[in-house]
């Protein structure tokens, strides 16, 4: 069998995975040293997971529908995930850089 084929992700590319994975990271790993609650797996994760949806509505959008309509839902649940990690303690809202992390994604 050709490993060319075995590892083959079309239409997706490994490079753009792991620079995507390095990039998120790299923030995360900066987030998580000064101890905020955004830290190195969760920014990793956005960060790839923006990067699928965004090829995968670049693919789609030869075939089916507008590629906006699925990058409109990454940036709504992006909003999302911001939202849910800013809190209310005592009296005041904390978390907000985090959520500004998490957006800037």
């Amino acid at each position: 069998m050709n490993l060319e084929l075995l590892f083959s992700i079309a239409p997706y590319r490994w490079s753009a995975i792991v620079t995507a994975i390095f990039c998120g990271a790299i923030v995360g790993l900066e987030r998580q040293l000064r101890g905020k609650p955004v830290g190195i797996r969760t920014s990793a994760l956005i960060v790839l997971g923006t990067y699928v949806f965004i090829t995968s509505s670049m693919l789609v959008a030869v075939d089916i529908t507008d590629p906006s309509r699925i990058i409109g839902q990454v940036i709504t649940g992006i909003g999302f995930l911001g939202a849910g990690v800013m809190l209310s303690k005592d009296g005041s809202v904390i978390g907000v850089t985090s959520a500004a992390t998490i957006w800037d994604f």
